[in-house]
């Protein structure tokens, strides 16, 4: 072979090795973009997801009176518990819990109350009134504080929030036919 046919014939090899590298950067690139493509498409599906969850548990909150929301919320600022400081939380979300059926009875109280002053007619609470009353909000108020980033549920496991996320989801299906089935407002007090 002559030293002309050698030179060509490695010419040529070059050519081909380069359009083959061309060809794998552009799949490559191809690749990259698609992966780009997904994650976009996954974050998106994400967002819309938190969206839904989030919906689902301001729906949720709506039954719990906003006295009871600022408190706990007032209350976790003003002791700052830390990530693990999970008695604290714990000690906090059971106080604000309990408090919530003598918010009700004290605002159902001073309704009635007002209304007599009033001269309007005042109409006594029936069971189940009062059991809608002081059990919409207790349900509702554990769904939410659960839903809370850096919540108490926390402690028992990792999906704790998400879980709770979905049972706000569900109870924001079935609480307002509840309320309405009952002839209840949406939120009590």
């Amino acid at each position: 072979m002559s030293a002309m046919n050698v030179v060509r014939l490695a010419s040529e090899s070059a050519e081909r090795a380069t359009k083959v590298k061309s060809q794998a950067e552009e799949e490559a690139e191809a690749k990259k973009e698609g992966a780009e493509a997904g994650r976009e498409e996954a974050e998106e599906e994400r967002k819309t997801r938190a969206a839904a969850a989030k919906s689902a548990i301001e729906r949720v909150a709506g039954f719990i009176p906003s006295e009871i929301v600022g408190a706990y919320v007032g209350i976790l600022a003003l002791f700052s518990p830390g990530a693990g400081d999970f008695p604290l939380k714990w000690g906090i979300f059971l106080v604000v819990l309990a408090l919530i059926p003598l918010y009700i009875w004290v605002a159902v109280k001073l309704t009635s109350k007002r209304k007599m002053d009033a001269g309007e007619s005042v109409v006594k609470l029936g069971a189940r009134a009062w059991a809608w009353s002081i059990l919409a909000p207790l349900v509702a108020f554990v769904t939410w504080a659960g839903a809370l980033p850096d919540s108490p549920f926390e402690q028992l496991g990792s999906l704790a929030n998400r879980i709770a996320a979905a049972f706000a989801l569900i109870l924001a299906i079935f609480m307002p036919k509840i309320a309405e089935l009952l002839g209840m407002d949406e939120a009590p007090a």
